[in-house]
């Protein structure tokens, strides 16, 4: 015969029972209902009543210390999805397809079972030494980020007493970091002889001098033109969904910046109006700008350029001085590492490059700082040798 029990707890809040099955079952009050006046009770269950003991104060521990969740049987995977469908709803279309691409791919596979409210940091911690193996550490930061963020809401929602992400450390990750390709200053010199003329002459001539990505440039509108002050604003870019469909999206760090260029690169865009508005009137009625009115760079009846007719061009001007394997990002990396080389400082060419911190500077061009940091040392040594009291 199983044993019979109606204890009350040591808090005087809850009671304790053996179930006809031989279970323990413990009954808490959670206050009343404002609808109907009534008590609401909870239950825990249990194989022991000493477990279910434990259990109950723990639970009434928390409702004194204003601590307490209601459990529920909602899955890390269900929650993601609820999340992205409820809380996230105002995502363009290009950082939507992210996220669910992390929480597909990486997320789900590892914790998606999981009870939410059972989730800890060490799973999480174990996900990402996971997935290491074959991603790059920024990578694993983009996942971390979307996790984080789901939970962060569930937490505010209060269907978890904490984030667990805030105790997570994203591991460095194994891939090998893609070797940087930029320009030497003779090549500089010598791609611009070769862009002379070229279609895309002035789209090149300012992504080189400018460090803006790709689908910055390819989106850039004369709305974000400042040529009064010199200043550019990226707000947008222009980007191709995997059917070849392109649309404006947010921009990589989902961040406004705005950039004051050397006086050349407005003189260029000064050029570059002029000779839109020539075509504009050769085209005619055959101008078309399509969804993307006001873009700076166009080809001769308005349209904008498309990915793979970039990376065709620059490869192409970039074969004929010698430098083969080029891509339209090799620009940009050229424009950081000429802006190292000139002595500008990390802080403003991290900022004009549009990086979420620093730190992804720093470890992206670190072997051209560390050569900036030698050369500083040599100039500091002539000028103290130059001192008569050293």
């Amino acid at each position: 015969m199983p044993k019979k029990s109606n204890s009350r707890a040591s808090q005087g809040s809850g009671t304790i029972r053996q179930r006809k099955d031989g279970t323990w079952e413990a009954r808490y009050t959670l206050g009343r209902d404002p609808g109907t006046g009534k008590q609401i009770q909870k239950s825990i269950y249990g194989k022991t009543e000493a477990e279910v003991r434990k259990k109950l104060t723990s639970t009434l521990h928390q409702i004194d210390d204003g601590m307490y969740i209601e459990p529920i049987k909602m899955t890390v995977g269900q929650w993601l999805d609820e999340w992205l469908l409820t809380y996230k709803a105002d995502l363009t279309e290009g950082t939507r397809t992210k996220y669910r691409a992390d929480i597909e791919t990486n997320i789900k596979p590892y914790l998606g079972s999981v009870k939410l409210q059972a989730l800890n940091a060490h799973q999480i911690q174990k996900m990402l030494n996971g997935l290491k193996t074959n991603h790059s550490r920024k990578s694993l930061v983009c996942v971390k980020s979307v996790l984080h963020t789901a939970l962060q809401q569930a937490f505010i929602n209060g269907f978890i007493a904490y984030n667990p992400c805030d105790k997570v450390t994203v591991p460095k990750g194994e891939n090998a970091k893609k070797e940087i390709n930029p320009l030497t200053q003779k090549q500089i010199d010598d791609f611009l002889a070769a862009c002379r003329g070229s279609e895309y002459e002035n789209l090149f001539r300012v992504a080189l001098f400018t460090g803006m990505r790709e689908g910055e440039i390819m989106g850039l509108q004369w709305r974000n033109i400042d040529f009064e002050n010199g200043v550019i604003t990226i707000d947008h870019q222009l980007k191709r969904t995997k059917s070849a469909e392109y649309y404006f999206d947010e921009t990589k760090t989902h961040e406004i910046r705005k950039i004051k260029p050397a006086p050349a690169v407005m003189k260029i865009l000064s050029q570059q109006k002029k000779l839109q508005a020539e075509r504009r009137l050769r085209a005619g009625d055959l101008w078309n700008e399509g969804d993307f009115p006001g873009l700076v760079f166009t080809n001769e009846f308005g349209k904008h350029y498309g990915k793979n007719t970039m990376l065709h061009n620059v490869q192409k001007l970039a074969e004929r001085i010698g430098v083969h394997g080029f891509r339209f990002h090799d620009l940009r990396h050229t424009f950081a590492v000429s802006s190292i080389l000139a002595g500008d400082d990390i802080y403003t060419i991290s900022k004009t490059l549009g990086h979420s911190n620093i730190k992804i500077t720093l470890d992206t061009y670190s072997h051209y700082t560390d050569d900036l940091r030698n050369k500083a040392s040599l100039n500091m040594e002539a000028f103290m040798q130059g001192l008569a009291n050293l």
